[in-house]
C-alpha cells in the first residue's frame, strides 16, 4: 500500500509532503493514510555522529491522544547507515538535517549537514541503499 509520508525535521518542526502524486489528493480529502518520518539531529551514545529517525503512523499523531504517540519505528543512524557511509566514503555521515521523497515515495533521501554525506532508503524496508559524499 503506498502512504504518503511526512517528514518533520527535529530543529525546524516543519512539514514536507513527499511528492505531488494521488496520494496527496486522498490525504487532503481526508484519508488518514500517511507516516511521519522526524529526523533526531542529536549525536549517538556519546559518539559525535549518530541520530536518528522515527516514524509515526499518521493517525497516531491526531486528535486528543497525539501527545502520548510513540513511533512504530526507529531507524538508529549510528549503526547501519553510519557502517555503510564510512564503508563507502572513509567518514562517518554527521548531523543528519533534511529528508525529502521521491515523487512515488518509494524512496527517502537524508543529507547530513556537517559531513555532506546523502543516504537514500527504501521507504518501505527503512533500510538504507547507498551512501555518498
Amino acid at each position: 500500500m503506498s502512504r504518503i509520508r511526512t517528514v518533520l525535521p527535529s530543529m525546524f518542526g516543519l512539514a514536507l509532503f513527499a511528492g505531488c502524486s494521488e496520494a496527496d489528493t486522498e490525504f487532503r480529502s481526508g484519508s488518514n493514510d500517511y507516516e511521519v518520518w522526524l529526523v533526531d539531529q542529536s549525536n549517538s551514545y556519546g559518539q559525535s555522529y549518530g541520530g536518528a529517525i522515527y516514524i509515526y503512523d499518521g493517525d497516531d499523531l491526531t486528535g486528543k491522544s497525539a501527545k502520548n504517540a510513540q513511533p512504530d519505528e526507529v531507524v538508529a543512524l549510528a549503526s547501519t547507515v553510519s557502517e555503510m557511509c564510512f564503508a563507502a566514503t572513509g567518514a562517518n555521515p554527521v548531523r543528519p538535517h533534511m529528508m525529502v521523497f521521491n515523487s512515488e515515495d518509494s524512496h527517502g533521501i537524508l543529507s547530513f549537514v556537517v559531513s555532506g554525506h546523502v543516504v537514500i532508503f527504501d521507504a518501505e524496508t527503512r533500510e538504507p541503499e547507498a551512501c555518498f559524499r
